[in-house]
């Protein structure tokens, strides 16, 4: 039977749909007789929905990363 642990690993595959049957057998298996998990597993299903709702945000260029690390170095200098 499926340990805990096990279950947190496989969520993201379980939850895609990625196991064998036989796997799938005993994670759902495991989450008849595993309260922690099934609330666990929910509210990874959860943070799946809103994060899929999320704008997605733009990486930032390296002449903006640049100029942050300027700025930091002369808030450094200034505080000296």
């Amino acid at each position: 039977m499926l340990k805990c642990r096990d279950v947190v690993e496989q969520a993201d595959a379980y939850l895609a749909t990625e196991l064998s049957s036989w796997q799938r057998f005993q994670y759902n298996l495991h989450l008849m007789v595993c309260g922690y998990c099934r609330r666990y597993i929910k509210s990874f299903k959860l943070t799946q929905k809103v994060s899929e709702q999320l704008p997605i945000a733009s990486t930032p260029s390296d002449t903006d990363i640049s100029a942050l690390v300027v700025m930091i170095q002369q808030d450094h200098q200034q505080t000296k």
